[in-house]
């Protein structure tokens, strides 16, 4: 197993690209057929209709204070959370675009122990971020269903303008669970795009450790090179080495 930069965003692309939200990697190896295209509309699709539907009960439907209050904050939050997922994927080329840069800068300077703890460290925090997410919405999912069952409320996670708040049919309690579903199964594309400059991040901390690397190493080499060649070899030797370390380091800045 490779832990290059390289293969890390490669990976972390393909999780993006099963999230729904498309190939970021600047390669065509994960194929936008025409039924993933279609996948990814219908999901986006029910999406904006479920947002749409909290909006709606925020600013029109007439709840108790505690399902009111829902209402308003996660019609905010998802309001934003849309957004930003509509976002991500008008900028894919920009981030294909950023993914080609990341992968290649200074690729052949990298180290095996420096991409291990890159990797360990990305991994790590992707996992860690994904648990709290998912921990927060189980934990509403479990609290909303305790209420039911104790205080006979209807299970509410989302709340909705339809079902009618008031209706305990059958039909509302399964739209409700559906809803609840459609909820968690909507958080995997936005967290494809959270983790994306989680990943960036890391990344570019351990380019500029890797961009250090690169000139103690030269520096070593020169300090070794002086005692068994020319001065003028190992100086021209040297010289190279720093240039392509300006290189890599004005890349990194653009």
């Amino acid at each position: 197993m490779s832990f290059k930069t390289k293969c890390l965003l490669r990976d972390f692309c393909k999780y993006v690209y099963y999230a729904g939200a498309g190939n970021c990697w600047y390669e065509d190896i994960y194929s936008e057929t025409i039924p993933y295209k279609m996948y990814g509309v219908i999901s986006f699709a029910i999406y904006t209709m479920m947002v749409f539907l909290e909006n709606l009960a925020a600013l029109f439907g007439t709840l108790p204070e505690v399902e009111k209050n829902s209402a308003v904050m996660f019609a905010a939050i998802h309001n934003i959370v849309l957004t930003k997922m509509f976002l991500f994927l008008y900028h894919k080329k920009s981030i294909r675009k950023l993914n080609y840069e990341m992968a290649t800068v200074g690729e052949e300077f990298e180290e095996e122990a420096a991409m291990k703890k890159q990797y360990r460290k990305v991994k790590i925090g992707i996992i860690l971020y994904i648990i709290t997410v998912y921990l927060s919405l189980i934990s509403y999912g479990i609290e909303s269903a305790r209420r039911s069952i104790y205080e006979g409320t209807p299970f509410y996670t989302v709340v909705t303008y339809l079902p009618p708040y008031e209706s305990k049919s059958i039909i509302s309690s399964i739209f409700r669970v559906i809803f609840y579903i459609i909820w968690l199964y909507m958080m995997l594309p936005m967290m494809s795009a959270d983790c994306m400059p989680i990943t960036h991040l890391i990344t570019m901390a351990y380019k500029f450790i890797t961009l250090c690397h690169h000139f103690e190493r030269i520096r070593d080499e020169f300090d070794q090179d002086i005692l068994r060649m020319s001065k003028k070899c190992a100086a021209e030797k040297l010289r190279l080495g720093c240039v392509e370390g300006i290189k890599m380091h004005q890349k990194l800045l653009l």
